[in-house]
């Protein structure tokens, strides 16, 4: 008797350790899952903001300047990168490599014009901007404004 007394209460006693645990696992199931919809919304609602600014930008008469970037002191000449894009940043070493060489690539390799290509880029690289400054910050831990 004393037995099955002793087997009834671990066996109760192990059903509410099992119930605890899964409580346990619900709840940080259900953190966890609130936690990424709060990134979520987080990251919807700054790409959101990104592009209505992007649009009133448009709407008001901004316009992406090509001529802005191969005017630009940076950048050699786009005729001459063009033509020989290794040695022209060779010969000219003082000048950012990286960005010459992009701006060549980029000019020898786009089949639409030089402005709607850059234009793109230059929107894509700003979104991705947005983007990983927004986890870099979450990452970090700073609280959204907006929740």
């Amino acid at each position: 008797m004393a037995r099955t007394a002793d087997h009834r209460r671990d066996s109760v006693s192990t059903q509410l350790e099992e119930r605890r645990t899964s409580a346990a696992r619900l709840q940080a199931a259900t953190a966890t899952l609130r936690e990424a919809t709060r990134r979520r919304r987080g990251l919807t609602t700054t790409i959101g903001i990104f592009l209505l600014v992007r649009i009133v930008f448009w709407i008001s008469g901004g316009r992406f300047r090509w001529w802005g970037v191969v005017f630009s002191w940076q950048v050699l000449d786009v005729k001459e990168l063009s033509r020989q894009p290794i040695q022209s940043v060779a010969a000219l070493h003082i000048q950012p490599p990286a960005f010459n060489l992009f701006i060549a690539l980029v000019v020898d390799i786009s089949p639409f014009s030089n402005g709607i290509t850059f234009q793109v880029l230059y929107f894509l690289f700003a979104l991705a901007t947005v983007i990983g400054v927004w986890l870099l910050l979450d990452e970090l831990g700073f609280s959204p404004v907006i929740n």
